[in-house]
Protein backbone atom coordinates (compact mmCIF):
# COMPACT_ATOMS: atom_id res chain seq x y z
CA UNK A 1 0.00 0.00 0.00
CA UNK A 2 1.32 3.44 -0.94
CA UNK A 3 2.25 5.85 1.84
CA UNK A 4 0.41 9.17 1.55
CA UNK A 5 2.52 12.16 2.61
CA UNK A 6 0.70 15.32 1.57
CA UNK A 7 -1.98 16.59 -0.80
CA UNK A 8 -2.44 20.09 -2.18
CA UNK A 9 -3.98 19.58 -5.60
CA UNK A 10 -1.03 17.25 -6.33
CA UNK A 11 -0.13 14.22 -4.22
CA UNK A 12 3.18 13.55 -2.46
CA UNK A 13 3.68 9.88 -1.62
CA UNK A 14 6.07 6.96 -1.39
CA UNK A 15 5.54 3.38 -2.52
CA UNK A 16 4.99 0.91 0.29
CA UNK A 17 7.95 -1.17 1.42
CA UNK A 18 8.80 -3.79 -1.18
CA UNK A 19 6.35 -2.48 -3.78
CA UNK A 20 7.35 -1.63 -7.34
CA UNK A 21 6.57 1.46 -9.41
CA UNK A 22 7.49 -0.26 -12.69
CA UNK A 23 4.79 -0.61 -15.33
CA UNK A 24 6.97 -2.27 -17.98
CA UNK A 25 10.63 -3.27 -17.94
CA UNK A 26 10.92 -1.62 -21.36
CA UNK A 27 10.27 1.76 -19.70
CA UNK A 28 13.81 1.87 -18.30
CA UNK A 29 16.22 4.21 -20.13
CA UNK A 30 20.03 4.16 -19.69
CA UNK A 31 22.00 7.19 -18.54
CA UNK A 32 25.67 7.73 -17.67
CA UNK A 33 25.55 11.38 -16.57
CA UNK A 34 23.40 13.62 -14.42
CA UNK A 35 22.82 17.13 -15.73
CA UNK A 36 21.75 20.56 -14.57
CA UNK A 37 20.33 22.89 -17.23
CA UNK A 38 20.26 26.65 -16.62
CA UNK A 39 19.54 29.80 -18.57
CA UNK A 40 22.31 31.46 -20.54
CA UNK A 41 22.97 34.27 -18.07
CA UNK A 42 23.14 31.81 -15.17
CA UNK A 43 25.65 29.65 -17.08
CA UNK A 44 27.93 32.66 -17.63
CA UNK A 45 27.67 33.54 -13.92
CA UNK A 46 28.64 29.96 -13.04
CA UNK A 47 31.75 30.26 -15.20
CA UNK A 48 32.59 33.71 -13.81
CA UNK A 49 32.24 32.58 -10.21
CA UNK A 50 33.38 28.96 -10.72
CA UNK A 51 30.44 28.18 -8.48
CA UNK A 52 26.90 26.80 -8.42
CA UNK A 53 24.76 28.23 -5.65
CA UNK A 54 22.79 25.61 -3.65
CA UNK A 55 19.38 26.86 -2.59
CA UNK A 56 16.62 25.93 -0.14
CA UNK A 57 13.75 23.80 -1.40
CA UNK A 58 10.84 26.04 -2.37
CA UNK A 59 8.81 23.76 -4.65
CA UNK A 60 5.98 21.60 -3.29
CA UNK A 61 7.91 19.01 -1.31
CA UNK A 62 7.86 17.33 2.08
CA UNK A 63 11.28 18.96 2.62
CA UNK A 64 9.94 22.46 2.01
CA UNK A 65 9.62 24.56 5.14
CA UNK A 66 6.09 25.42 4.02
CA UNK A 67 5.09 21.88 5.01
CA UNK A 68 7.20 21.19 8.09
CA UNK A 69 7.83 24.78 9.30
CA UNK A 70 6.30 23.98 12.69
CA UNK A 71 8.94 21.30 13.33
CA UNK A 72 11.73 23.49 14.67
CA UNK A 73 14.19 20.62 15.04
CA UNK A 74 13.60 18.88 11.71
CA UNK A 75 16.99 17.47 10.53
CA UNK A 76 16.47 18.92 7.04
CA UNK A 77 15.55 22.39 8.21
CA UNK A 78 18.65 24.07 6.77
CA UNK A 79 18.94 21.87 3.70
CA UNK A 80 20.40 23.52 0.59
CA UNK A 81 20.61 21.55 -2.65
CA UNK A 82 21.52 21.58 -6.31
CA UNK A 83 18.94 19.98 -8.61
CA UNK A 84 20.12 17.51 -11.24
CA UNK A 85 18.41 15.00 -13.50
CA UNK A 86 19.52 12.06 -15.66
CA UNK A 87 21.09 12.93 -19.00
CA UNK A 88 19.78 10.07 -21.12
CA UNK A 89 22.20 8.27 -23.39
CA UNK A 90 21.74 9.40 -26.98
CA UNK A 91 19.15 12.02 -26.13
CA UNK A 92 18.14 14.60 -28.75
CA UNK A 93 19.76 17.94 -27.88
CA UNK A 94 17.44 19.67 -30.33
CA UNK A 95 14.41 18.61 -28.31
CA UNK A 96 12.98 21.42 -26.19
CA UNK A 97 14.45 21.71 -22.69
CA UNK A 98 12.20 23.77 -20.46
CA UNK A 99 14.96 24.40 -17.91
CA UNK A 100 17.10 26.61 -20.14
CA UNK A 101 19.95 26.87 -22.64
CA UNK A 102 23.13 25.40 -21.14
CA UNK A 103 23.64 22.05 -19.44
CA UNK A 104 26.41 21.04 -17.04
CA UNK A 105 26.61 17.24 -16.78
CA UNK A 106 28.94 14.99 -14.80
CA UNK A 107 29.21 11.18 -14.59
CA UNK A 108 26.69 9.38 -12.41
CA UNK A 109 29.48 7.15 -11.11
CA UNK A 110 31.29 10.27 -9.88
CA UNK A 111 28.13 11.25 -7.99
CA UNK A 112 27.99 7.82 -6.36
CA UNK A 113 31.69 8.01 -5.46
CA UNK A 114 31.52 11.37 -3.71
CA UNK A 115 28.05 10.99 -2.19
CA UNK A 116 27.30 7.74 -0.39
CA UNK A 117 23.78 8.18 1.01
CA UNK A 118 20.56 8.26 -1.03
CA UNK A 119 17.05 8.84 0.31
CA UNK A 120 13.68 8.59 -1.38
CA UNK A 121 12.18 11.96 -0.49
CA UNK A 122 8.89 11.49 -2.33
CA UNK A 123 7.04 10.84 -5.53
CA UNK A 124 4.88 13.68 -6.80
CA UNK A 125 1.83 12.77 -8.87
CA UNK A 126 0.17 15.56 -10.87
CA UNK A 127 -2.57 15.47 -13.48
CA UNK A 128 0.01 15.02 -16.26
CA UNK A 129 3.06 13.21 -14.85
CA UNK A 130 4.86 11.72 -11.86
CA UNK A 131 8.18 12.98 -10.48
CA UNK A 132 10.55 11.08 -8.20
CA UNK A 133 12.89 13.04 -5.94
CA UNK A 134 15.97 11.43 -4.45
CA UNK A 135 18.17 13.24 -1.92
CA UNK A 136 21.88 12.69 -2.53
CA UNK A 137 24.00 13.46 0.53
CA UNK A 138 26.67 12.32 2.95
CA UNK A 139 24.55 13.21 5.98
CA UNK A 140 22.41 10.77 7.95
CA UNK A 141 18.71 11.56 7.53
CA UNK A 142 17.50 8.03 8.20
CA UNK A 143 15.40 9.26 11.12
CA UNK A 144 13.07 11.11 8.74
CA UNK A 145 13.70 9.64 5.26
CA UNK A 146 13.86 6.06 3.95
CA UNK A 147 17.23 5.10 2.41
CA UNK A 148 17.16 4.40 -1.32
CA UNK A 149 19.21 1.62 -2.89
CA UNK A 150 19.30 1.71 -6.72
CA UNK A 151 20.28 -1.98 -6.68
CA UNK A 152 16.87 -2.92 -5.28
CA UNK A 153 14.45 -3.95 -8.09
CA UNK A 154 11.31 -1.99 -8.83
CA UNK A 155 12.50 1.57 -8.26
CA UNK A 156 12.44 4.65 -10.51
CA UNK A 157 16.27 4.64 -10.67
CA UNK A 158 18.19 1.40 -10.80
CA UNK A 159 21.76 0.19 -11.11
CA UNK A 160 21.42 -3.07 -12.98
CA UNK A 161 23.54 -6.21 -12.74
CA UNK A 162 25.81 -4.90 -15.50
CA UNK A 163 26.54 -1.71 -13.55
CA UNK A 164 24.45 0.47 -15.86
CA UNK A 165 22.30 3.29 -14.52
CA UNK A 166 18.70 3.37 -15.75
CA UNK A 167 15.64 5.51 -15.02
CA UNK A 168 11.96 5.04 -15.78
CA UNK A 169 10.40 6.95 -18.68
CA UNK A 170 7.01 6.10 -17.16
CA UNK A 171 5.85 4.65 -13.85
CA UNK A 172 2.71 3.82 -11.96
CA UNK A 173 0.84 6.60 -10.22
CA UNK A 174 -0.32 6.98 -6.64
CA UNK A 175 -2.65 4.11 -5.73
CA UNK A 176 -2.41 2.93 -9.35
CA UNK A 177 -4.94 5.57 -10.39
CA UNK A 178 -4.83 6.98 -13.93
CA UNK A 179 -1.98 7.38 -16.41
CA UNK A 180 0.96 9.74 -16.81
CA UNK A 181 0.31 11.57 -20.05
CA UNK A 182 3.81 13.10 -19.88
CA UNK A 183 5.57 10.15 -18.29
CA UNK A 184 7.98 10.12 -15.36
CA UNK A 185 10.71 12.57 -14.28
CA UNK A 186 13.63 11.66 -12.01
CA UNK A 187 15.24 14.42 -9.96
CA UNK A 188 18.35 14.31 -7.78
CA UNK A 189 18.55 16.82 -4.93
CA UNK A 190 22.28 16.98 -4.16
CA UNK A 191 23.37 18.39 -0.82
CA UNK A 192 26.83 19.88 -1.34
CA UNK A 193 29.80 21.22 0.56
CA UNK A 194 31.88 23.96 -1.13
CA UNK A 195 34.61 21.54 -2.20
CA UNK A 196 31.98 19.25 -3.74
CA UNK A 197 30.65 22.10 -5.90
CA UNK A 198 34.13 22.51 -7.31
CA UNK A 199 34.28 18.76 -7.89
CA UNK A 200 31.04 18.94 -9.88
CA UNK A 201 32.37 21.77 -12.03
CA UNK A 202 35.74 20.09 -12.54
CA UNK A 203 34.00 16.91 -13.69
CA UNK A 204 31.31 18.60 -15.77
CA UNK A 205 30.94 18.68 -19.53
CA UNK A 206 29.09 21.64 -21.07
CA UNK A 207 26.50 21.33 -23.84
CA UNK A 208 23.77 23.51 -25.29
CA UNK A 209 20.04 22.89 -25.28
CA UNK A 210 17.16 24.04 -27.42
CA UNK A 211 15.08 26.53 -25.43
CA UNK A 212 13.43 28.21 -28.39
CA UNK A 213 9.92 27.69 -26.98
CA UNK A 214 10.87 29.47 -23.75
CA UNK A 215 9.09 32.63 -24.92
CA UNK A 216 5.74 30.85 -25.16
CA UNK A 217 3.20 30.82 -22.35
CA UNK A 218 2.67 27.07 -21.94
CA UNK A 219 3.23 25.44 -18.52
CA UNK A 220 6.25 23.46 -19.79
CA UNK A 221 7.82 26.06 -22.08
CA UNK A 222 10.08 27.69 -19.50
CA UNK A 223 10.97 26.68 -15.95
CA UNK A 224 10.81 30.32 -14.92
CA UNK A 225 7.20 30.74 -16.05
CA UNK A 226 5.12 32.23 -13.28
CA UNK A 227 8.14 33.89 -11.68
CA UNK A 228 9.16 36.16 -14.54
CA UNK A 229 6.97 37.93 -17.07
CA UNK A 230 8.93 36.29 -19.87
CA UNK A 231 11.85 33.95 -20.48
CA UNK A 232 15.14 35.91 -20.71
CA UNK A 233 16.69 33.71 -23.43
CA UNK A 234 14.25 31.80 -25.69
CA UNK A 235 16.97 30.61 -28.07
CA UNK A 236 17.92 27.70 -30.30
CA UNK A 237 21.07 25.71 -29.47
CA UNK A 238 23.06 27.55 -32.14
CA UNK A 239 21.96 30.98 -30.93
CA UNK A 240 22.71 30.15 -27.29
CA UNK A 241 26.16 28.80 -28.19
CA UNK A 242 27.07 31.89 -30.21
CA UNK A 243 26.13 34.28 -27.40
CA UNK A 244 27.74 32.11 -24.71
CA UNK A 245 31.10 31.78 -26.45
CA UNK A 246 31.25 35.46 -27.41
CA UNK A 247 30.35 36.59 -23.89
CA UNK A 248 32.72 34.04 -22.35
CA UNK A 249 35.54 35.36 -24.56
CA UNK A 250 34.72 38.98 -23.78
CA UNK A 251 34.52 38.36 -20.02
CA UNK A 252 37.82 36.44 -20.09
CA UNK A 253 39.55 39.71 -20.97
CA UNK A 254 38.47 41.13 -17.61
CA UNK A 255 38.45 38.14 -15.23
CA UNK A 256 39.39 34.49 -14.92
CA UNK A 257 36.48 32.51 -16.34
CA UNK A 258 36.03 28.80 -15.60
CA UNK A 259 36.34 26.79 -18.80
CA UNK A 260 34.37 23.53 -18.60
CA UNK A 261 35.03 20.69 -21.01
CA UNK A 262 32.85 20.78 -24.11
CA UNK A 263 30.65 18.01 -25.39
CA UNK A 264 31.33 16.97 -29.01
CA UNK A 265 28.26 18.91 -30.18
CA UNK A 266 29.35 22.03 -28.27
CA UNK A 267 32.84 21.73 -29.75
CA UNK A 268 31.28 21.67 -33.23
CA UNK A 269 29.28 24.80 -32.45
CA UNK A 270 32.40 26.57 -31.18
CA UNK A 271 34.36 25.64 -34.30
CA UNK A 272 31.62 27.06 -36.50
CA UNK A 273 32.04 30.50 -34.90
CA UNK A 274 35.70 30.87 -35.94
CA UNK A 275 36.56 32.83 -32.80
CA UNK A 276 40.05 34.36 -32.77
CA UNK A 277 42.29 35.86 -30.17
CA UNK A 278 44.34 34.58 -27.26
CA UNK A 279 41.54 34.47 -24.71
CA UNK A 280 40.85 31.26 -22.84
CA UNK A 281 38.03 29.20 -24.37
CA UNK A 282 36.19 26.30 -22.74
CA UNK A 283 38.15 23.10 -23.03
CA UNK A 284 37.49 20.44 -25.61
CA UNK A 285 36.40 17.10 -24.22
Amino acid sequence: MDVHLYTKKNVLWRPGEGSSVVLRESDYRPFCHVGRTVHLDDALHICADNWMQPKPITTLSTLSDKIWHKQNHHPCRNLRVLWFGPKLDGEDEDAHDWYGNVQFAFPTDVMMHHWRKFYLVEMLTTSTHTTTRILVTNADYSSVLPPYDPRTPGGPWRLNSEGRHECLADCRRYSNEGNNGNGHILEFMIEVEPFQIRTILAESTLSFRNHEQGGNVGPHDCHRSGRLSMCPTPLTRDEAARIFFLEHQRSSLQQNMAAPRLSPSAETLLASLHLHGRTRQPQRQ
